[in-house]
């Protein structure tokens, strides 16, 4: 298979505005939530065997080939109530890709005999962004299977799709290690951020088909955690003078209902310094891993994103934090602060009809106060006597406030045993 000639390259990053605004009107009315994080990588990114070429010679187009940083990418979805094992799911999915991936990203096979992937079997993947290309898969088991890219990709590097039983639930998760493959995809994929952002959409759509084809349903929306690691990598040492070990870098994101996740945003945003958040060299906004205590960030669905930033509202600039004997609210310009003894109760909500959630609402049923980034769940918290939220004069005032956080359980379990509050523990 030869490479593609320049025009031919040319001509697909001119096609990238078009593909853009296709994948962006496909995606604009997704509500599934996208939990996002990112943070500086290490040499411990690095896939196990990435400086070889796999088998696959000068055919084969490894990150060592591509240009600018190494993304570690992970996309994670917690598929319940599904009747099938991991084995099952991966035979399923890999029966017919194409029955999975988004309606514009197509898998066509140009080697190797039907069926699920095999090691030695070749795919075309047709994309409306910089991954067009050949693939070869290079390794393949019961739950999982992975494809390195050959000469042509406009990406370099590797990717894997695999299944685990977590407990009672099903976990499906997508792992990529790639750099551009040249210096046009390069300028769109990590400068100017616009083909990062449909791929994203395009892997955790993947991931939402699959909880669909699994029988379940997705739990808490799709994780993606990224890390980003400078090339060339740095190599440090340890006190002996000798390079470490670097294992493969697996990213496992953390269950939607545990601590260890905060990061939730549906698009590439850009925030300023805040204590809330942690930031790179280029300003984006990063959220930290671990569960600041006592804080709580809000989780946007994916196609709210654009009208919630034209009010200012964004990741960096809302939030909820029990502190000091009182809970404060932020969303964009709007800000709501009470003690906490006049909490008189908090209970789960949800789901809920976009056009009653959405931003900041007035109920004009019982002056209650939303504000709302997401349709499926939030916590409804009440007051013992009405506090301001909607408007600055505070004539206006609210007996409940209903907020869609990305972990609401944890702050009505918070509020729960919180001393001072009225709330009582269930039973």
């Amino acid at each position: 298979m030869t490479t593609a000639s320049r025009p031919t390259r040319l001509a697909t990053v001119l096609g990238w505005p078009l593909a853009i605004g296709l994948v962006s009107w496909r995606y604009l009315w997704r509500t599934t939530p996208l939990h996002r994080s990112e943070e500086q990588g290490s040499t411990a990114d690095l896939p196990s065997g990435w400086d070889t070429d796999n088998g696959l010679g000068e055919r084969g187009q490894g990150i060592a080939a591509g240009v600018g940083p190494l993304l570690h990418r992970c996309y994670t979805v917690w598929i319940v109530h599904s009747p099938m094992d991991p084995a099952t799911l991966m035979t399923a999915v890999g029966a017919n890709l194409n029955r999975v991936s988004p309606e514009m990203a197509v898998f066509r096979k140009t080697r190797g005999a039907s069926g699920p992937p095999r090691p030695g079997d070749e795919f075309v993947v047709r994309m409306p962004g910089p991954w067009n290309g050949p693939v070869r898969v290079v390794s393949q088991d019961s739950t999982s299977f992975r494809l390195a890219t050959l000469a042509g990709h406009l990406e370099a590097g590797q990717i894997e799709f695999r299944a685990a039983q977590d407990g009672t639930t099903l976990r499906f998760e997508i792992e990529s290690w790639a750099r551009a493959g040249d210096r046009l995809s390069h300028l769109l994929y990590n400068r100017l951020r616009l083909a990062k952002e449909i791929q994203l959409n395009m892997w955790s759509h993947f991931c939402v088909r699959t909880a669909a084809l699994a029988g379940g349903r997705p739990r808490g929306g799709v994780t993606i955690h990224t890390r980003r690691l400078d090339w060339p990598p740095q190599t440090t040492t340890n006190q002996s003078g000798q390079a470490p070990l670097q294992p493969e870098g697996k990213i496992h994101s953390a269950r939607p209902s545990g601590h260890a996740y905060t990061a939730l945003t549906a698009s590439g945003l850009r925030c300023e310094v805040t204590s809330a958040h942690l930031h790179d060299q280029r300003g984006e906004c990063i959220v930290p891993r671990e569960h600041t205590p006592g804080f709580y960030p809000f989780a946007f669905a994916s196609s709210f994103g654009f009208v919630l930033r034209a009010v200012g509202v964004r990741p960096d600039s809302s939030g909820l934090r029990v502190d000091d004997g009182k809970l404060e609210v932020w969303f964009g310009p709007w800000r709501l602060v009470t003690p906490l003894s006049n909490i008189s109760g908090a209970e789960l909500s949800g789901p809920y009809r976009a056009w009653k959630v959405l931003g900041a609402r007035l109920s004009l049923a019982d002056r209650g106060l939303t504000f709302g980034t997401n349709t499926v769940a939030g916590a409804c918290i009440r007051f013992h006597r009405p506090v301001a939220g909607i408007e600055p004069t505070g004539l206006l005032r609210h007996p409940a406030l209903t907020v869609t956080l990305a972990e609401p359980h944890l702050l009505v379990e918070r509020l729960r045993r919180q001393p001072g509050t009225g709330v009582s523990a269930p039973g």
